[in-house]
């Protein structure tokens, strides 16, 4: 049984051509401009769609709440002008209200206005910082805010978990900002400010960096922690495995609070909205998502203060075995990784 959320294509702004550079306030505002789609009126874009029991899994006590959100945050994360509806085998669609249970169903996000969806994260590069000045700076700010992990709770070591990447630059970092939570960006706010944030057992910032686990705001002042994985991930970073089983929970649904729910700097609610709904797309992500002109962020070659502007990295003609010793070079990272895990894991069953 499936779950899908459409739009009529016609709502669906086009994006235009990447510019070659996003560094300016006024060239990201450029980029978010869109225009009218030249489809007919009666056609349809799915958006995303998936097993029903996997959007069950993740909606849990929320209902339709859950989806509605959803799809504004897909659909118009600012406004939020639009409406759910459900589409019912009779042709007597329906809107939809929060309480609703969610059903094995074709949903609909409906708006008289043109929108942009929003962009999928693909964090495929990495940056280049070579000072690492500004990271310094931020890994400093998160220490003085917490001083243990937002998920386990435990000390060091830690690391600097990022809500977006910090190749997404500074001016698009403003936006998403300003799209997500309703505020104005504060003044001279980067990639690299504390909002964007959070300080993790390595464990952690490997499942949270790349959209495998979210934050969804819960309503007493916390989160709860979602796995958009298809494996089962424990309270401390590891998957599944009989060994653990003596004292294994299952990180998903867990309710963690910020470390210091004081600070003025800790992250706001809607900058875990994008982080979140970067999850979804990973999971649910339709073909025809996939295919919207330029869709995905412009996270590619952006310069950052503190950045080389060599690129740092090697051509493949530089030496004749350079791919062969890249690819040795990552299957023994990977080796390495595994290692980690496997260590970890060993030490918690015998805990």
């Amino acid at each position: 049984m499936k779950l899908a959320l459409r739009i009529l294509t016609a709502n669906i702004g086009l994006y235009p051509k990447d510019p070659a550079s996003v560094k300016a306030d006024d060239a990201v505002v450029k980029a978010y401009t869109v225009t009218p789609h030249p489809l007919p009126q009666n056609e349809y874009t799915c958006l995303l769609e998936g097993d029903f029991m996997d959007f069950l899994n993740l909606s849990g006590h929320e209902n339709a709440q859950w989806l509605i959100d959803i799809a504004h945050d897909l659909c118009d994360p600012r406004f939020k002008r639009g409406s759910l509806w459900v589409c019912s085998s009779n042709g007597q669609n329906q809107p939809v209200n929060p309480n609703d249970l969610l059903t094995p169903s074709t949903y609909e996000y409906r708006t008289c206005e043109v929108v942009y969806i929003t962009k999928k994260s693909t964090r495929e590069d990495k940056s280049r910082t070579k000072s690492w000045a500004d990271a310094e700076a931020m890994l400093k700010a998160l220490r003085k805010r917490e001083d243990r992990c937002w998920i386990t709770t435990c000390g060091e070591p830690l690391t600097t978990g990022h809500i977006l990447p910090k190749r997404t630059g500074d001016a698009e970092a403003r936006w998403i900002y300003e799209e997500f939570t309703g505020k104005s960006a504060p003044a001279g706010m980067t990639a690299l400010h504390p909002e964007f944030g959070i300080m993790l057992d390595l464990n952690m910032e490997y499942w949270f960096d790349d959209y495998w686990i979210g934050f969804r705001l819960n309503g007493n002042n916390g989160y709860t922690v979602h796995n958009f994985t298809n494996r089962k991930i424990g309270t401390h970073g590891c998957t599944w495995s009989e060994r653990l089983a003596p004292s294994w929970v299952d990180l998903h649904g867990q309710a963690i609070t910020p470390p210091n729910p004081a600070s003025p700097i800790n992250p706001p609610p809607g900058l875990f909205r994008w982080h979140y709904l970067q999850g979804v797309i990973r999971k649910f992500s339709t073909t025809h998502y996939q295919n919207i002109e330029h869709i995905a962020m412009h996270e590619k070659s952006v310069l950052m203060k503190g950045d080389s502007d060599d690129e740092g990295t090697d051509s493949e003609a530089d030496w004749p075995s350079a791919i062969f010793d890249r690819g040795r070079f990552a299957y023994a990272q990977a080796q390495l990784e595994a290692e980690r895990m496997d260590a970890v894991a060993q030490w918690i069953a015998s805990a």
